[in-house]
């Protein structure tokens, strides 16, 4: 049981800061309408978004396979891929099907994304 605790707070971490949205499909067609979005995971409950439609913090629910945001409405989205550097999420907002395909700040940074595939900047 302890191990599983741990597990679930390594996840967290590697949860928090900002992910910016590098793709996002709405009913399985790439949109650029949320272009610049991004999810900012400030604590292990709290988090704020550019796409949410309110500049309040907001909660949030996560288990390492399922993210829940309760803003206005509650929204729940499946995590497909989880690593240091890449978040995929799927799941309903309001009637749409939505997936974001989203690099961390450090990531977003630190690589150029060339045919969607990530490349170190040399220096």
């Amino acid at each position: 049981m302890v191990f599983v605790q741990w597990k679930e707070e390594k996840n967290v971490q590697k949860l928090l800061g900002t992910w910016h949205f590098n793709t996002v499909y709405r009913n399985q067609k790439e949109t650029k309408t949320l272009e610049g979005g991004y999810f900012d995971f400030i604590s292990d409950s709290t988090m704020q978004s550019n796409v949410l439609n309110t500049t309040e913090p907001i909660m949030y629910k996560y288990d390492g396979e399922n993210l829940v945001l309760y803003a206005d409405e509650t929204y729940e989205f499946n995590i497909s891929k989880h690593t240091n550097d890449t978040l995929i999420v799927t799941g309903y907002m309001n009637t749409f099907e939505m997936k974001f395909i989203m690099t961390s700040l450090i990531a977003a940074d630190s690589t150029i994304f060339h045919q969607g595939k990530p490349q170190e900047i040399e220096n």
